[in-house]
């Protein structure tokens, strides 16, 4: 993974984390999504964190699963 693309995940991750609203953070997943298998970790580590809603929680379990299957 590029550095480009890292210092962009760790942007999208950042504006996940200081939004408590669960659009904006499905909206962080989608973007995260577009980096397809590198985003992965970075998906499943804003899902993990325990505030999170489950519908959040859920979005990005599913965008795993479509990024994992499409590989």
């Amino acid at each position: 993974m590029g550095l480009e693309s890292e210092e962009e995940i760790v942007s999208v991750k950042h504006k996940f984390y200081t939004s408590s609203e669960p659009a904006d953070q499905t909206e962080a997943i989608d973007t995260l999504a577009a980096y397809g298998e590198q985003a992965v970790d970075a998906i499943t580590e804003v899902i993990n964190l325990f505030d999170i809603s489950d519908q959040v929680r859920n979005y990005g379990l599913e965008v795993i699963e479509d990024i994992k299957g499409q590989s």
